[in-house]
């Protein structure tokens, strides 16, 4: 299933899934403030300009909210030591529901 070769894949940063959670967490923020100013001045990822462009397109307010939601909820249960494989298996089902 592809959802767990993705889920393999995080888990292979397990010392640094506070950083990779920080890289999701501004790369939706960045296409929120895309979304807002069309502007790229505020934007931390400029290298990733074109699909922060690509994908203000594809996600509402709303859902980049959810999106930005699930991902505090993968790092409050791994701050709990929560199964990283497991959590990260969840991350994942909900992100494709959004």
């Amino acid at each position: 299933n592809k959802i767990f070769d993705y889920t393999d894949r995080l888990c292979k940063f397990k010392d640094k899934w506070e950083e990779v959670l920080t890289v999701f967490s501004s790369y939706i923020r960045d296409i929120m403030v895309y979304g807002e100013t069309y502007s790229i001045e505020n934007i931390i990822n400029l290298d990733k300009i074109s699909d922060i462009k690509d994908l203000k397109g594809k996600y509402t307010y709303s859902k980049l909210i959810k999106i930005l939601d699930i991902i505090k909820y993968v790092r409050e249960n791994l701050e709990r030591n929560v199964n990283m494989e497991g959590i990260f298996d969840i991350m994942l089902i909900k992100l494709q529901e959004v």
